[in-house]
């Protein structure tokens, strides 16, 4: 059945480095040098993810050259360290307890390591990597 619904079940790094940011640029959490940790509580996993943020001189730092694919420019690397978020959202890192599935007839392996992931190869699809 169809829902119109916003899904918050999975954790988001971009999301979360909004939030290392503010928790700098507020004052909630002070800036060292060269870097900064700051802690998430994720409440909808109820997992933890450190977040290292580029503070060079206690200074939060944008320019870098970190790259996003599809994401035009660069920036500083804002790293995503989650924590014990092995079967987060579906209880087991691989939720239907195989390795290797097969669906429609394609073999496809799942995965939750802090958000459900299904993995197919190219070629089991007719297209190539």
């Amino acid at each position: 059945m169809r829902q119109n619904r916003v899904d918050t079940s999975p954790n988001c790094g971009n999301i979360l480095s909004g939030v290392g940011v503010f928790a700098i640029k507020s004052g909630l959490v002070r800036a060292d040098s060269p870097t900064t940790k700051v802690r998430v509580n994720m409440l909808n996993t109820g997992k933890i993810c450190e977040l290292i943020m580029q503070t060079p001189n206690a200074k939060l730092s944008f320019s870098g050259t970190a790259k996003i694919d599809g994401v035009s420019g660069t920036s500083a690397p804002i790293i995503c360290n989650y924590e014990d978020t092995i079967g987060s959202s579906c209880g087991a890192l691989f939720p239907t307890g195989n390795f290797k599935d097969e669906i429609n007839g394609v073999s496809v392996t799942c995965i939750d390591n802090g958000m459900p992931v299904v993995l197919v190869r190219a070629d089991e699809i007719g297209i190539s990597g």
